[in-house]
């Protein structure tokens, strides 16, 4: 639960920012029919978002870690501690979307070292907001060629920002 006294924070949705809230998990093991109907009072309450959704059961890999890294009981100092499912489209490799267009991973993690053992290397620019390798963003072949395009057009490093690109060396 957030405390109404919270400055609003980025990381929060809009809809929520600067707002008490309460954001309600849940792991249901069974049918979608039998989901709904346990669900359906929750829903009814109107929820500003609603992400309840079907997730098979390699969609909860790692709860137990994670729980007792963030969980009750685990001391944890984290604001608010996350396993996002990912897959889709937005896995799905399609021509002029850019040097991030995907993520070729099923989960991503928001929390401050919780899943350290199950990271795979990558990071997500919009959750890293301390200096750290921009090559961590991407993959090695997208990562190569915007070193090159930074080299090509801005070798004055004009464009930069948090985590900019380094030139490719010559």
């Amino acid at each position: 639960m957030a405390r109404p006294d919270a400055e609003p924070l980025p990381v929060v949705p809009e809809p929520l920012r600067g707002q008490s809230f309460a954001v309600l998990e849940l792991v249901f093991l069974g049918g979608k029919a039998a989901g709904d109907e346990l669900t359906e009072p929750l829903r009814a309450l109107r929820p500003v978002m609603d992400t309840i959704g079907m997730v098979p059961p390699a969609g909860i890999a790692g709860i137990d870690a994670f729980v007792a890294a963030a969980g009750p009981g685990s001391g944890s100092a984290l604001v608010s501690a996350e396993i996002r499912h990912l897959g889709g489209a937005l896995a799905r490799p399609q021509a002029g979307q850019g040097s991030l267009g995907t993520l070729d991973c099923q989960f991503m993690t928001f929390g401050v070292g919780a899943l350290a053992p199950y990271d795979t290397g990558r990071q997500y620019l919009n959750f890293t907001e301390a200096s750290t390798d921009p090559a961590r963003f991407y993959r090695p072949d997208v990562f190569h060629r915007l070193r090159a395009v930074k080299a090509a057009y801005d070798p004055d490093n004009l464009f930069r920002a948090n985590h900019s690109i380094p030139l490719a060396s010559s």
